[in-house]
């Protein structure tokens, strides 16, 4: 059953969380053109969160979709205003949110620019809210 999130408490570590929503952040501004839209959102599930970052920007060609969270060679690609990177970002992403028992992916069915999902655990306790 999926419910419209207005308050959820996860199980995941603070600040990798906070370096997860930073790093999607900062892509879907940098590659998105001025006056773009960008989202987030994210909806409960069962037993977990799913987040989205979505933006009406470049996006991604098909062919590199394989390389973006990939563990050998990391590719960067410069953004709107030519801003460069270092190709980490993504894969530091999938590390922190897999470490924290989560999944991350770029969503096929966007047609327009960019979604990137990825999902935390739900908290069982109330003790791990902060």
């Amino acid at each position: 059953m999926l419910l419209p999130t207005k308050s959820a408490h996860v199980h995941a570590d603070f600040n990798m969380t906070k370096t997860v929503f930073r790093n999607l952040l900062s892509n879907a501004i940098k590659f998105t053109h001025e006056n773009g839209k960008i989202d987030a959102s994210a909806i409960t599930h069962d037993n977990y969160l799913e987040i989205s970052i979505t933006d009406d920007g470049i996006g991604v060609p098909k062919d590199r979709i394989s390389e973006l969270f990939g563990d050998g060679e990391h590719a960067s690609t410069n953004g709107t205003k030519n801003e460069t990177g270092s190709g980490l970002g993504l894969a530091l992403c999938k590390e922190f949110v897999e470490l924290n028992g989560g999944k991350i992916w770029l969503d096929p069915d966007c047609e327009v620019g960019c979604r990137i999902k990825f999902t935390l655990p739900i908290a069982t306790s109330h003790k791990y809210a902060q």
